[in-house]
């Protein structure tokens, strides 16, 4: 029974190869990882909008604060708490993306080098030690009176890599076990089982923060111990990567990325100039070889940065670190969202996880829909689809984040944003996926690193730039200001694949 539960699964999921049921195992830890992550995230954002609700009342009014060190969540929908509330998160998220920046490009090379278990493990064990620092400072009032020493609960972070370093060492743990041809399929797999997870954690955690912050919190415990004894009987990848990957074949390793692309995607990848050379913009797998003329070709990859002056890769970066902001703003929406419909956060929870469900849609129907139809009805090769798509979800975002702060505050509107702006979803794992197809096996970790290091160059602004708006917004009385920000942002980023993406820059024939 369970062995075909497991072939189900690795048939629905596109996983094959001997290493399939180890596979299987790194995604039952990141299902763990993210349900156990979305399911503390409101109860935890109540704390905090606690911890300061009640630093503000003990001064203005003790009365309102009860015996158990909670105020009533609605006395707390007020500009003063909420600027405080706003601040808080904002410059905490700023210090905690401060040390995924200074240490994840270490511990990316020493996951290359020392392994992905040893790295995993020691990052998740200082993110459990923060989340109970962050919880004792919030019920201990006594002991922390000021809201702000949460933000020294980021300094364990400074010896694990950081919270956003999780997810990528798993999501290196799978590229050593799953060949490059399958790769783009598996991590749009993953991407739907995440929004799912997304969507179970968030809806669950909401309901029984109706019933106190206590249930959640310990559904969040639960989920960590079972993470932990998964973790102590992972096996390292690391000696698995260049085995079973044909990656470790050198013609492959020279194909050019795109070819590599459309043949992930099954497309004709034959295409030649009238000169007999290959007409593929020059980004290719043997960029890490020292020849002087090919790393003067056009603009080479180079090691020494994530995004180098190259005119393809720099409007695609652009994007990813828009997207990104946009990720990242998601997480205030919960205490914007409260402010602009003066609702609990529980509230919040029930109706912020559509979101979630609106993503799926697209990842699992709308875009593999849009992409076969644009193939076969309209004749266009996986080059010009990849950009209309990408120009799409760009132009979605903007415009759903436009009708977040824009629509009046009733719940229709805030569907049609979020709707309009799961459009969205399907950019992080196609731009992902050609990352990865730029690096050789042995430099994946320090990819993920360094992809960890642009999202984290992103989380810096996001904090801040939301608290400084929110304050701004609230005192000019235009409480959509955060959004309308990152509309703009989305639209730079459209601007720049209009006008700097086209299909013959990739082949003669896209």
């Amino acid at each position: 029974m369970i062995s075909r539960i497991l072939d189900f699964t690795s048939h629905s999921l596109g996983i094959g190869g001997k290493h399939q049921n180890l596979v299987l195992y790194i995604l039952l830890l990141l299902v763990l990882l993210d349900i156990g992550w979305w399911g503390v995230t409101h109860p935890f954002m109540r704390l905090y909008e606690n911890a300061v609700c009640r630093a503000y009342f003990l001064t203005v009014d003790p009365s309102k604060v009860r015996l158990d060190g909670f105020v009533d969540e609605l006395e707390c929908k007020i500009d003063p708490v909420q600027t405080a509330v706003g601040s808080l998160n904002g410059w905490w998220s700023f210090i905690e993306s401060f040390s995924g920046l200074t240490v994840a490009n270490y511990f990316g090379r020493l996951a290359d080098r020392r392994g992905r278990k040893f790295v995993f493990s020691l990052n998740l064990g200082m993110f459990l030690i923060s989340f109970t620092l962050q919880y004792a400072i919030c019920e201990y009032y006594h002991v922390f009176p000021d809201p702000r020493e949460l933000w020294l609960t980021t300094i364990p972070y400074f010896a694990g890599g950081g919270p956003k370093m999780l997810s990528p060492m798993l999501m290196v743990m799978l590229a050593d076990l799953v060949e490059e041809a399958e790769r783009t399929k598996l991590f749009m797999a993953i991407s739907a089982v995440q929004l799912t997870c997304e969507l179970i954690g968030s809806e669950a955690g909401a309901f029984l923060l109706q019933r106190g912050v206590f249930l959640p919190l310990g559904l969040g415990v639960f989920f960590a111990f079972l993470l932990i004894l998964g973790t102590a009987f992972l096996p390292e990848t690391l000696h698995l990567s260049s085995k079973n990957n044909i990656v470790s074949n050198p013609e492959y390793q020279q194909a050019p990325l795109i070819e590599l692309v459309r043949h992930d995607l099954g497309a004709d990848s034959s295409s030649d100039d009238e000169d007999g050379h290959d007409d593929t913009f020059h980004l290719q797998r043997g960029i890490f070889v020292d020849d002087p003329a090919i790393s003067s070709r056009r603009g080479y990859f180079n090691m020494q940065r994530i995004f180098p002056p190259n005119p393809v890769l720099v409007p695609l970066g652009i994007a990813f670190y828009t997207y990104y902001f946009d990720v990242y703003l998601a997480y205030y929406a919960i205490q914007w969202v409260s402010i602009k419909y003066t609702w609990t956060i529980s509230t919040v929870g029930k109706i912020l996880p559509l979101s979630a469900g609106f993503r799926l849609l697209n990842i699992l129907v709308i875009f593999p829909f849009l992409s076969g139809w644009f193939r076969r009805r309209l004749g266009w090769g996986a080059i010009q689809t990849e950009i209309t798509l990408t120009q799409i979800a760009c132009a979605a975002l903007a415009i759903g984040n436009f009708l977040i702060g824009a629509t009046p505050p009733t719940w229709h509107g805030l569907i049609l944003g979020l709707a309009v702006s799961s459009f969205g979803a399907s950019l992080q794992p196609l731009l992902r996926s050609l990352m990865i197809a730029l690096v050789r096996n042995d430099q994946i970790g320090q990819l993920m690193a360094g992809i960890t290091i642009i999202q984290t160059l992103c989380s810096l602004m996001v904090g801040p730039t939301y608290a400084q708006t929110l304050k701004m917004g609230l005192a000019m009385k235009v409480l959509g200001l955060p959004f309308y920000l990152d509309s703009a942002l989305q639209v730079v980023a459209l601007g720049c694949l209009l006008t700097s993406i086209r299909p013959e820059q990739f082949l003669k024939r896209g």
